[in-house]
């Protein structure tokens, strides 16, 4: 096991008795066990053990200890107290450690103690990993994700670092590093929501922040930049003059080249050239799709709300964000992503942050904020039954304000017009898979006789962009043919991302299902190809097949097939079998059985022999 104190993995651990322990130091001293707090002494204890912590698992001897609990005058007892102190600590980490057994985390050798925690037990260690993930994030231009991991980051503070012993030479120096962290942390978050366009909340905070770090440069810029960003050019020039006057009177220096840039830029650019809105900047050039842009510029030309509907890594948030791109409203197109928001209630606070719009954040603020507005947003993953109720308050109360939303199921709500984002054509997945292909893989192209084999992977991954794109990043390692053979034999091991998998979309779309729609999809998947609401029957039972057959549809699980005559439903094949996955195997074979019957009396008694 290493030694020092390590990196963050988790969010807890495994000690040697396999009790789940966890160590707070970002406020006062906290050792928690399965979530319950574990009482470690009084000051003295909790002294010792933010001793051992900021050692970083070498050891302290029991001078130094005596030291840091005694810094002017020790009793003549100081030695052994201090190895009382240890004994608290140590029933407290390790309470199952049997008499006189060695200890796994709190440790002894000649010299001294030592702690040895596992990667993911300190609390410090967590905020860190969770800071630098963010500012890569940041860095690689995905903000959203970004702000996540930085607020997981800061929400981990519950005080100032090792409060218990602040004021303790030993402590000094790890605690300054971690404040210094904490505000590096809190500039990332704002410099986030400027990248969403959360530009009138990032500027109130960060004159907060400015309130309490007067001489931080980064922060000035931040919020001269939000200024500006949110049509303020006066206010954004009066904050760099400001910042100005801050340093030469209190550092004696000048401003340094990100606020004297910042400035020039913002004289050189003018009111004018703010841009209005927040769409993301697309990092690949969207292949195909030309026919289903235009066919929802249409309908947003005639309608004020359009929802686009689809299964899952169908290309709707990309389709959406090319069709908001062509718009030309006078304030701009607005994005706001209600992914993992919860709870319905925080919707409107969500819309709020990404359009920057300051006070409280309600249905109310909104409304008032775009009464008198004309533009575009697009509100993206619309989960919740309340995003429809939220959306239909803005239409009504905002006549200038066109929404494009995107979801699994449609709105249902007033004058919603539903468009369902189909695969890809064969010639436009071919298309997306080579050019993606060749930007993993330099210089690569589809060898001879290789571009029917890719053909054949896009049609068996039904002409959906996000699989085709999954599957094209694997060209690195699997040749067409390869990736043909990986696909048939488990596709979801194959269709893996840096960020996301197929498998993980799917289990969130799963998830989100009644029990009664799980089972009937289950039930749907033994169909290889189109059924009808007779057979469905027939495999799934009687009894709300209807109901829940529609769900699927209007879930974008099952698909009508086009045709005369009695309709016919069918499932994407990536559905299929990760439907067949799901299904408890005792229940598959019973599926199979009522298909087999099923096919057996559809096909009618055997006609007779001739010489019968």
């Amino acid at each position: 096991m290493n030694n020092a104190v390590g990196s963050a993995a988790g969010s807890a651990v495994r000690g040697g008795t396999g009790t789940a322990l966890t160590v707070g130091v970002l406020g006062p001293t906290l050792v928690r066990r399965h979530g319950a707090d574990v009482a470690v002494g009084g000051p003295a204890p909790r002294t010792v053990l933010c001793r051992l912590v900021v050692a970083r698992g070498r050891y302290v001897s029991i001078d130094a200890l005596v030291d840091c609990l005694w810094p002017h005058e020790p009793p003549p007892s100081a030695r052994i107290t201090a190895q009382g102190y240890l004994s608290v600590l140590r029933r407290a980490l390790e309470p199952d450690r049997p008499p006189r057994a060695p200890g796994r985390l709190l440790v002894r050798d000649g010299t001294g103690y030592a702690l040895r925690l596992e990667p993911g037990t300190l609390d410090a260690d967590r905020f860190a990993a969770a800071l630098h993930r963010g500012r890569d994030l940041l860095d690689g231009g995905d903000p959203r994700a970004a702000l996540a991991c930085l607020d997981e980051a800061l929400t981990l503070w519950r005080g100032p670092a090792y409060a218990d012993c602040a004021d303790r030479v030993f402590v000094l120096a790890e605690a300054h590093r971690l404040r210094e962290l904490r505000t590096a942390a809190t500039e990332h978050r704002l410099a986030a929501l400027i990248e969403l366009g959360a530009h009138e909340t990032a500027a109130a905070q960060l004159r907060a922040f400015l309130a309490a770090h007067p001489l931080r440069e980064r922060a000035w810029a931040l919020l001269a930049r939000a200024l500006y960003l949110a049509g303020r050019q006066g206010d954004a020039l009066t904050v760099l003059r400001d910042a100005r006057h801050r340093l030469m009177a209190e550092l004696g220096v000048e401003p340094g080249a990100e606020l004297a840039g910042l400035h020039h830029e913002i004289l050189d650019r003018g009111p004018g050239d703010a841009p209005a809105g927040n769409l993301p900047h697309a990092v690949s050039a969207l292949v195909g799709r030309d026919t289903q842009v235009r066919a929802v510029e249409g309908l947003l030309r005639r309608h004020r709300l359009v929802t686009l509907t689809g299964a899952v890594g169908m290309g709707k948030t990309r389709l959406a964000l090319a069709v908001a791109a062509g718009r030309a409203d006078t304030d701009g197109p607005w994005f706001a992503d209600l992914a993992g928001v919860r709870e319905p209630a925080a919707l409107a606070g969500r819309v709020c942050a990404a359009l920057g719009i300051a006070g409280p954040a309600g249905t109310g603020s909104l409304v008032a904020a775009l009464r008198n507005r004309r533009l575009l947003l697009v509100v993206d993953d619309c989960q919740h039954a309340a995003a429809g109720e939220l959306v239909s308050a803005l239409l009504n109360a905002c006549p200038q304000v066109r929404v494009l939303a995107t979801g699994r199921e449609p709105l249902r709500v007033g004058g919603e017009q539903r468009f369902e984002v189909p695969p890809l054509p064969a010639g436009e997945a071919v298309e997306l898979f080579t050019a993606r292909a060749a930007a993993v893989l330099s210089g690569w192209s589809p060898g001879a006789g290789e571009r029917p084999l890719i053909a054949r992977i896009c049609a068996a991954l039904d002409g959906m962009p996000l699989a085709i794109e999954l599957a094209a990043a694997q060209i690195r390692m699997l040749s067409p043919r390869q990736l043909l053979q990986h696909l048939d034999e488990d596709r979801f091991a194959v269709l893996t991302g840096a960020r996301t998998t197929l498998l993980e979309l799917m289990d969130a779309w799963y998830e989100r299902l009644t029990g009664t729609e799980q089972r009937l999809l289950q039930a749907l998947a033994v169909f290889d190809g189109g059924f009808g609401l007779a057979a469905a029957t027939a495999v799934a039972g009687p009894g709300g097949v209807l109901a829940d057959l529609t769900a699927l549809v209007d879930k974008s699980l099952v698909t009508v097939v086009a045709g005369a005559g009695e309709r016919r439903f069918a499932l994407l094949a990536t559905v299929r079998q990760y439907a067949v996955r799901r299904t408890p195997a005792g229940r598959r074979q019973a599926l199979g059985e009522r298909h087999t019957a099923w096919l057996a009396q559809a096909a009618g008694p055997p006609r007779a022999s001739c010489g019968s």
